[in-house]
């Protein structure tokens, strides 16, 4: 069974990044965060946290750059 403690982070990771950039739509941040072109159904939770981190890093970047 897959550790049910792998579950909060993912989801605090996805509540802050779309809080934060509202327009986007869920899939979007999603598949942004996952940067590939294919069936993400096959996706390892630590790869979709480690590119949650990733999109949260460069949109905090973008962020800072237009103000």
């Amino acid at each position: 069974m897959r550790d049910p403690k792998r579950i909060e982070p993912i989801l605090s990771l996805i509540r802050e990044i779309w809080t934060n950039h509202p327009d986007l739509r869920l899939t979007q941040l999603i598949m942004n965060a996952l940067n590939i072109n294919y069936d993400p159904y096959y996706i390892e939770d630590d790869d979709l946290q480690k590119g949650l981190e990733k999109s949260k890093k460069l949109l905090i970047r973008i962020g800072e750059r237009r103000k």
